[in-house]
C-alpha cells in the first residue's frame, strides 16, 4: 500500500520555483516533474530528483548521500545501510 503525501509545487515560466513534499523542501534536488491524473484514479506526481553524486575510486563505487537526501529517503521508507567501522 502506498503512503500519500501532500505535494506543493510552484513554478515560473522560466523554470524556477519550489517543490515541497510533506514537510521536506526538495527545491534544491528537483530537476523536473510530471503529473498524471485520470478519472477514478489517484493523481500521481513523478519527481526527477538529483539524489546521488558518485565517483569511481580504485575498483569500487563511492556514493555520497547528502543529509537532505538521506532524510527524504528515510521519510519515504529507506533504511540506510550500517557502515563498517574503518580499519
Amino acid at each position: 500500500m502506498s503512503t500519500v503525501y501532500r505535494a506543493d509545487i510552484d513554478v515560473s515560466a522560466v523554470g524556477t520555483g519550489h517543490v515541497k513534499v510533506g514537510d521536506m523542501d526538495l527545491s534544491t534536488l528537483a530537476r523536473g516533474f510530471a503529473l498524471q491524473a485520470g478519472v477514478g484514479e489517484v493523481t500521481r506526481l513523478s519527481l526527477d530528483l538529483n539524489l546521488f553524486h558518485g565517483a569511481v575510486i580504485a575498483a569500487g563505487a563511492v556514493v555520497e548521500v547528502g543529509a537532505e537526501t538521506a532524510a527524504l529517503l528515510v521519510e519515504l521508507g529507506w533504511t540506510p545501510p550500517v557502515l563498517a567501522a574503518p580499519g
